[in-house]
Order: C-alpha cells, then sequence, then structure tokens
C-alpha cells in the first residue's frame, strides 16, 4: 500500500559544514486500514453462540428474577456487574496486545528519522517518516479489532451471568410479560411470544454490559496513569 505523503519537492541537498538541516516537509499519517472483517464476523459468531449459551444456561439454572432492592439504583448495579468483567478481562487484555510489535518498530523509526535528520541525509529521514505513519495505521487496526473481539467476549460473559443470575435489565425497566411469573421464575416455554421477549432480554443485557466495559476500562486506566505519573520521577517515565 503506498504512503500517502505532503512532500512535492525533491529532498534538500546536505547542508554545508556549520549550516542547520533543513527542515523535513510534513508527512501525511497513512490511510487507516480499518477493521478486519473476520474481527467483526468473528465477534458476531461469538455474540451468538454466547446468547444461545446464555438461553440454555437460564433455562437449566432456572434462577428467581433479581429484584432491586429500595434505595439501590438499578444501573449501579449493572455497574458493579459491568466492572467485575472488565477487571477479570483486564489480565488477559494485556497479555493479548498484538500493538507491541508495530509499536516497538515505529518508534525505532521514529528514532532512525531523527537520527538521520541530524545528519543532514534527508532523503532517508522521509523514508523512516513514511514507516512510523505505516506502522501507526498498523497499531490503530490491531487496536481496533482488539477492542471488538474484547467487547464480543464481555457481551458474552454478561449473558451468561444474565441468565445465571436472574438480572434481566429490559424486565427490571419494565418490560413485564407472562414468561415471568410472581416469584420471579420462569413459568413459559421460550418458543412462546414471551419467550422470545425474554431471550432477547438476555441479549441486550449482555450487550449493555459488555459496551460499558470499554469506556470504563479506559476510565480506571486513565485513573492509574495518573497516578503513576505523580507516584514516578520525571526522568523515569517513558
Amino acid at each position: 500500500m503506498p504512503i500517502a505523503t505532503t512532500i512535492t519537492a525533491a529532498p534538500p541537498a546536505a547542508p554545508e559544514q556549520g549550516e542547520q538541516p533543513a527542515a523535513i516537509a510534513p508527512v501525511a499519517a497513512a490511510p487507516p486500514q480499518g477493521i478486519a472483517g473476520r474481527a467483526v464476523l468473528g465477534g458476531v459468531v461469538v455474540i451468538l453462540l454466547g446468547w444461545g449459551a446464555s438461553i440454555l444456561l437460564n433455562r437449566a439454572a432456572d434462577p428467581q428474577a433479581l429484584k432491586i432492592p429500595a434505595g439501590i439504583s438499578v444501573f449501579a448495579l449493572f455497574y458493579v456487574v459491568t466492572q467485575g468483567i472488565e477487571r477479570l478481562l483486564e489480565p488477559f487484555a494485556r497479555l493479548w496486545d498484538g500493538t507491541r510489535e508495530p509499536a516497538g518498530q515505529r518508534d525505532a523509526a521514529a528514532v532512525e528519522a531523527e537520527q538521520h535528520k541530524a545528519a543532514g541525509e534527508m532523503a532517508a529521514a522521509v523514508a523512516k517518516l513514511d514507516t512510523v505513519a505505516e506502522k501507526q495505521a498498523d497499531v490503530d487496526r490491531r487496536r481496533a479489532n482488539r477492542t471488538i473481539v474484547l467487547w464480543a467476549v464481555a457481551s458474552v460473559l454478561g449473558m451468561l451471568l444474565s441468565g445465571v443470575l436472574g438480572l434481566y435489565l429490559l424486565h427490571v425497566v419494565g418490560l413485564q410479560d407472562d414468561l415471568v411469573g410472581i416469584d420471579g421464575r420462569i413459568t413459559a416455554g421460550l418458543g412462546s411470544p414471551a419467550g422470545l421477549r425474554h431471550a432477547l432480554d438476555l441479549l441486550v443485557t449482555g450487550l449493555a454490559v459488555g459496551g460499558g466495559t470499554k469506556p470504563l476500562h479506559d476510565l480506571i486506566q486513565n485513573i492509574q496513569e495518573a497516578k503513576n505519573d505523580k507516584k514516578d520521577p520525571a526522568h523515569v517515565r517513558p
């Protein structure tokens, strides 16, 4: 894939001794490569399989629909569940970090570009900046793909917890049907209209929990990084 640049003229000649190297024309970032289709397809497949598993698990566990005690917010309960799943996935997200290699290559190319610039080798510096833009686009693509997969996994975990604990978001906020009896247990078949609504409740609950893990993860990570910046001396920070 060609790398777009904003350079229109040939690189300047090496400067005479005692002169400062000429500034390098800015290099445009490589066009984003986008999210891989297989990551999206894989995420959809994982969610559908998890949805089916949560329905079967819900029928087997037959939990009583969770009742929110007075004085406790519905969203506070779902926040606790979302944060629990986010903390569970955090170690695996760190282990599965495909951006380390291209990020290291990007940083190395940026250092080499500065070295070439200091030596007056403008053509080599521009070539390295092209590499920097290409590797940054690769980092962005891998990061987006990982976000899709982790969101799918978090959503499946949310559906499974919903099915085991009787945590039905739509039912809690007012979607009443004849599938859930007075005692909060399932009383009708999943093939009925009420059963389809209940299955949809499991899906929506899982998607809501899974969708909340990413912004919550970013918030916690930003707080942790700010805390570490205050603790660590400035000269040892990356």
